[in-house]
């Protein structure tokens, strides 16, 4: 050590003496500018390696993490129970483990030169960088082409992945509606319940063949699904429509059928003959089995039995109000209507009168067969009219029975009376006309008198003149 510091001092005398002062500061000048421009230049050079070194980690990792083993099991457990895949894995096999090698060797590169630089290596760390740039473009090559082979390989299970993702999104839009109406579904709530577990144990069963790589037993499964999917949707869509049809719709309108039938008890209309409330019972006790029904989850039976109950309840509605309707036909104008016959009866009475007056003397027609007619026409309307009387004081038919034959009656007596108004109205035109002649003639006499009158004033102002 001490001929080593001798060895600088006896170079720094000979310089000493050799150069001048001023001279010797240009040079330490000049030798600390050389350090400093190495020490920068050295600075940027590791600066560059550390973000290139950063970057390239960067790159690995991506390679690192890629699906490629995941795909390859997936594809490897596929082949196992699918004999159509297995060769075209095998086939593929090679290219995936020259794959892996790939990741490993860029692995060991970035290591390498991690290491390197690490060291301040710097150049030997730059070769290692360059190098392992190469390798993971090839690597990153490589690993496309046999993802882009095996997503080819699981396209099946891709296809059946994504209907089963959107199988599940539809799942829960209808669990989602019927939990925010739950209360719309009263007792049928634990039946749909139940039915909505199933489902989900259903997607469990889904996802064992999944991972099983059994994609063809899976996808059966799937349509399974699908139509129990399908199945409560229809039911949850339509369970609050048949209750509020069985409490509410179909109850309020047997109420308004009660409600009818009290107003005709007050009207005194006797509906007895249609056992209204033998009627009524029997409905109610149908809705109460059909309640039953959709409580249990027989929705089908229940729709159909709702249909029938209506249909019991609207035509126990048109029967009474076709009743009702009868009987206020009936009892509209039945005091009129039946006093029509003895107005008929004094109006022919007249007519055989002024026809026994008139027919010698304007030469009539011998209308006695058609008095005869009439007379029996009458007689047999009266007994009508005594029949459709005794039926009502006795009660022995419905009104609605009765409406028929009333409006047969009706019709008979309006047609008969027009027939004989128009045979009074002959009469009648007969005696006018013998009217209107016996005035036409006074009229003439008053015209006769009144000529003569004029005549013989003239005459007797001619004679005073003379």
């Amino acid at each position: 050590m001490e001929s080593v510091v001798n060895f600088f001092n006896s170079i720094v005398s000979v310089v000493t003496s050799h150069l001048s002062t001023e001279m010797l500061i240009y040079i330490s000048i000049a030798i600390l500018l050389l350090i400093l421009i190495w020490i920068i230049t050295r600075t940027i050079r590791s600066r560059k390696a550390n973000k290139r070194i950063n970057d390239l980690e960067l790159e690995v990792n991506e390679i690192r993490n890629n699906s490629l083993q995941y795909k390859f099991n997936k594809a490897s457990a596929f082949a196992r129970v699918n004999d159509d895949i297995m060769e075209r894995v095998k086939n593929l096999t090679p290219k995936y483990k020259t794959c892996v090698d790939s990741v490993v060797d860029c692995e060991t590169l970035f290591t390498e030169a991690d290491d390197y630089l690490a060291g301040h290596r710097i150049k030997k760390a730059m070769r290692s960088m360059d190098e392992l740039e190469t390798v993971i473009d090839e690597t990153k090559e490589r690993i496309r082409i046999v993802t882009q082979s095996l997503d080819h390989i699981l396209k099946k299970e891709t296809e059946v992945r994504e209907q089963a993702n959107a199988l599940k999104e539809r799942y829960g839009n209808v669990k989602k509606v019927y939990n925010d109406n739950r209360s719309s579904y009263y007792s049928a709530a634990e039946y749909i319940d139940n039915a909505l577990n199933v489902i989900e144990d259903e997607f469990s069963n889904f996802e064992e063949w999944m991972f099983a790589s059994e994609f063809n037993k899976a996808k059966e499964e799937q349509e399974k699904i699908s139509k129990m999917v399908d199945d409560i949707s229809s039911k949850i869509a339509a369970c609050p429509g048949y209750y509020e049809k069985a409490k509410v719709v179909l109850p309020r309108a047997l109420e308004e059928v009660k409600a009818t039938m009290k107003q005709m008890e007050l009207e005194k209309i006797d509906l007895s003959y249609l056992e209204p409330e033998q009627k009524i019972n029997a409905i109610e006790n149908a809705l109460e089995k059909t309640i039953s029904l959709l409580d249990t989850g027989n929705f089908d039976q229940a729709s159909d039995a709702l249909d029938e109950i209506g249909d019991h309840i609207l035509a126990l509605q048109d029967d009474i109000l076709n009743e009702k309707h009868a009987y206020d036909e009936i009892h509209g104008n039945l005091e009129e209507t039946l006093s029509v016959v003895d107005q008929i009866e004094v109006e022919l009475k007249e007519i055989v009168n002024l026809y026994t007056n008139i027919k010698d003397r304007f030469g009539l027609e011998d209308w006695t067969q058609r008095f005869m007619l009439a007379n029996e026409q009458l007689t047999s309307l009266k007994k009508k009219r005594d029949s459709i009387v005794n039926l009502l004081k006795n009660d022995e038919q419905t009104s609605v029975e009765l409406v028929h034959q009333y409006r047969e009656y009706t019709q008979e007596v309006e047609e008969f009376h027009a027939q004989v108004k128009d045979m009074k109205q002959k009469l009648v035109g007969a005696s006018s006309d013998e009217s209107r002649a016996k005035k036409q003639l006074i009229k003439l006499q008053l015209i006769l008198n009144e000529v003569r009158l004029s005549a013989m004033t003239r005459h007797y102002q001619v004679f005073l003149l003379l």
